[in-house]
């Protein structure tokens, strides 16, 4: 019975690339409705070329401007930080390097944010480059710009809040009621979205998810323009029904009828440690990559080594002990280090071994 029961292996799958899944489709839904708008307008004397829609490339050529990771030869990240801050504002854009799960949706609040304040930039901007031709010839689209507050809207009140959610939970198991509530709003939602033009407007219950800050406020600002509240809601429902798609087929395990949903008690017992996301290993690749890139000398154990000291806290877990006790474990694991190298030297003399074994194999085959 033992046996039978290890057989079974519950497969789950991290949360937050669903976020990420959510902004691929987001991309395609919109792409198709400003083709049906715009015809061919959409693709601007300026525009740079990409398969990806209007919004979405506004969102990442201004990211690319005005933020000091952008580009480096076209930015004027300096220019305009000091521009708002003239105006006593700060800028809220945040770079796509190093972040992935909401950043389309994160930005794109931000963008609407800053939309006037951008205009009043580049209207003022002596001999403007490409970049910057290009941004002020998209910003002006009434379609483009609905698709940016649509977007934002989601931030606000779906994709921030489930990111919050999914970092406040210990097992992925206690995600299922969140899903099927987004499920049902989502639902809902995509027939008629004109109640989250307004700030009362909600997808989850807790209202303390919800991050009200100045961008929070701008973006259910009343517009006083009937057209441009129109093409707002049309954005919105186009896309809670592309996200809608994605949810019951990503997550079908975990909704009604999935078999995550009524677990048995052995089952749910297994499953009770499994994490929401997968964001430590996400990071550890992170750290590597970036390791590789700024020291490509360094072997494998000083990569593993940095690696382990940043993830597991190393330093506050020591600075946690007496100084007696500092001392032991650091005089400890100097002993350590030769049988270490050798431990390692052996493992790659036997990976090296098992490759010619390998490739004599194929060569006699």
């Amino acid at each position: 019975n033992v046996k039978d029961n290890k057989k079974d292996m519950s497969n789950f799958f991290c949360k937050l690339h669903l976020l990420a899944n959510f902004a691929s489709e987001t991309d395609k839904v919109l792409n198709s409705f400003e083709k049906i708008l715009l015809q061919n307008d959409f693709e601007t004397v300026f525009a740079f070329s990409g398969k990806e829609c209007g919004a979405v490339r506004l969102v990442r050529t201004t990211c690319k401007a005005f933020h000091s990771r952008g580009s480096e030869e076209a930015g004027v990240a300096s220019w305009f930080n000091s521009f708002l801050c003239c105006r006593n504002d700060k800028s809220f854009f945040v770079p796509f390097i190093g972040n992935h799960f909401n950043i389309l949706y994160y930005n794109a609040a931000a963008l609407y944010y800053h939309k006037d304040a951008i205009t009043v930039f580049l209207n003022a901007w002596p001999n403007p480059n490409n970049l910057l031709k290009a941004i002020k010839e998209d910003i002006t689209n009434l379609v483009f710009i609905a698709e940016v507050r649509a977007l934002g809207i989601i931030d606000k009140l779906l994709t921030g809040p489930m990111w919050r959610t999914i970092e406040s939970l210990d097992s992925i198991l206690f995600l299922n009621p969140y899903l099927l509530r987004l499920k049902i709003r989502l639902s809902s939602l995509c027939m008629d979205a004109f109640s989250l033009l307004f700030a009362n407007g909600k997808i989850f219950e807790d209202t303390n998810l919800l991050h009200q800050d100045a961008v929070y406020t701008k973006l259910f600002e009343c517009s006083q323009n009937d057209e441009f509240d129109s093409l707002t809601v049309q954005s919105l429902e186009i896309i809670f029904h592309a996200i809608l798609v994605i949810l019951e087929r990503q997550c079908a395990d975990q909704l009604p009828g999935g078999k995550y949903w009524n677990l048995s008690n052995s089952v749910a017992e297994a499953a009770s440690n499994v994490p929401v996301t997968n964001k430590a290993s996400e990071s550890d690749f992170a750290i590597l990559d970036l390791m590789v890139r700024t020291k490509p000398n360094a072997n494998v154990q000083t990569i593993q080594a940095l690696t382990m000291w940043s993830q597991n806290q190393t330093l506050e877990w020591l600075n946690s002990k007496t100084d007696k006790e500092r001392k032991q474990l650091l005089e400890y694991s100097r002993t350590k280090v030769t049988m270490m190298k050798n431990k390692y030297d052996e493992r790659k003399e036997a990976l090296k071994k098992d490759k010619a074994m390998h490739l004599l194999a194929k060569q006699e085959g």
